[in-house]
């Protein structure tokens, strides 16, 4: 296909330029609000508009975007040609400060506020040369794909398809046929061998998966009942925030949206995913406690006080102590902002000019959580080595707490330390089954002879 459609492909120079400015072209810095209501958004724009510099605020307390809420507003940069041409229009005509009208973009209502204008890239002419090649081929193989894409349609327009297997009549008729394709036989054989190629790994590996759970079920007389079943898919969709008006879950629209991206029936959802979790937490459910202590560090990392910082994120240690110099010469946030937008490895950091989401106490970053609690306004932090990276920090102030009593939603910090804590002890448990059991893999020609049980282990 991709050799029948390469004779008609041909990359013009506004394309090339096209792409060269959506990738080296002007930015503009921005933060949103967006929200489901125009209504709402309206009113938040009035505030904006009265309080431009408290944008920020706004966008973390009331927009529906958590990515962009949680970073006060602050989305990558946005350029020219990214497919939202009324967008682009308006904050490229906008300057430092302005406050946008209402926009409707991907379903929701957005509102932004202009931090900065970024210039183009300025490459030098070698430079340019190479990029400007690998973009010609960029476009072509985009093009390619697309050109066959449409050759293979027609193709399949013009032949004669008979599904033989999803049709019961023809099944009768046809004994031991999938298809027909312009006459020619597809065999249920050859479509089985076909699946088995594809994907016999993963599934014959769910059912391995299946087959451990109920025969540790048997052994310990326990059954999965509809009703845990119920509960499970009810949390799903809870978890996944499909809810009603009423703030009850939605299990109908949850299962509607699984069903849809992954192209299975409500059954096989069941069997190969709900199951399999409810089995587990009934082996291991008993066994979950939660202290006080933990409902405290609970209470604490989701509603406590949190670091709002500044980050530079590198993977060479040479460079980020050349970095953290230059911090340190020029104490100032916008410098800092620079040097993360020059500098960072990491894509967020590097494209909000170094703004990344408040840190919070106890939210699995220990090393990280202690030294941004350590720092006051103003303060560049040391050359933190976390794994291969190293991280710089500058804080640029702290969050107030929105809840401060305890009380108030004690019960829904325990549902949520108890889930993870049984996430945890279900994926401690699974693991102990595999490890034990014997499993002789004819497909994928392995086998595991199984842990002994401890009492006879010498």
């Amino acid at each position: 296909m991709r050799r029948i459609a390469a004779k008609s492909i041909q990359v013009s120079q506004a394309e090339l330029d096209r792409a060269f400015e959506i990738k080296h072209g002007p930015r503009v810095g921005v933060r949103m609000i967006a929200v489901s209501s125009e209504k709402k958004a309206e009113q938040l724009r009035q505030k904006a508009l009265a309080d431009p510099a408290g944008f920020g605020a706004l966008a973390k307390d009331f927009s529906e975007d958590p990515n962009s809420a949680s970073a006060r507003g602050l989305i990558p940069p946005i350029r020219r040609h990214m497919g939202e041409k009324d967008l682009e229009d308006t904050v490229f005509k906008m300057n430092p400060g302005d406050i946008s009208p209402v926009l409707f973009v991907a379903n929701q209502y957005i509102i932004l506020k202009c931090e900065k204008h970024l210039p183009a890239d300025l490459l030098p002419a070698k430079y340019r040369e190479a990029e400007e090649n690998n973009l010609r081929s960029e476009i072509r193989e985009h093009k390619l794909r697309a050109a066959a894409t449409k050759i293979l349609l027609a193709m399949q327009k013009k032949s004669k398809v008979v599904n033989i297997y999803n049709d019961p009549k023809l099944r009768v008729k046809s004994p031991g046929v999938a298809a027909t394709i312009n006459g020619r036989k597809i065999t249920i054989r050859q479509l089985a061998e076909e699946c088995l190629t594809r994907h016999g790994q993963d599934v014959l590996e769910g059912e391995i998966n299946r087959k451990i759970l109920i025969q540790e079920l048997r052994r310990r007389r326990l059954q999965v009942a509809s009703e845990d079943i119920d509960s499970e898919t009810v949390r799903a969709a809870e978890t996944y925030g499909f809810l009603k008006k009423d703030g009850s879950p939605d299990v109908e629209a949850w299962l509607s949206k699984v069903t849809q991206e992954e192209g299975a029936t409500v059954e096989l959802y069941i069997r190969d995913a709900v199951w399999p979790t409810a089995a587990l937490k009934k082996l291991v459910g008993g066994d979950i406690q939660i202290t006080d202590e933990d409902l405290q560090k609970g209470f604490t990392a989701n509603f406590g006080e949190r670091v709002e910082i500044l980050a530079i994120v590198l993977n060479d240690q040479r460079q980020a102590q050349k970095v953290w110099e230059m911090a340190r010469s020029n104490p100032t946030d916008q410098f800092f902002s620079e040097l993360a937008e020059q500098y960072s490895i990491e894509p967020s950091s590097k494209a909000n000019s170094g703004h990344v989401p408040p840190i919070r106490k106890h939210g699995g970053q220990p090393v990280l959580e202690r030294e941004a609690f350590r720092l006051k306004p103003g303060e560049l932090s040391s050359i933190l080595n976390i794994e291969k990276t190293s991280i710089i920090m500058r804080c640029i102030g702290r969050t107030k707490p929105v809840v401060t009593d305890f009380n108030a939603v004690r019960d829904e910090i325990f549902k949520d330390i108890h889930e993870k804590k049984i996430r945890v002890a279900m994926a401690k448990e699974f693991d102990r089954l595999k490890e034990a059991a014997q499993v002789d893999n004819f497909l994928a020609k392995t086998s595991q002879i199984g842990a002994r049980p401890a009492a006879s282990r010498r």
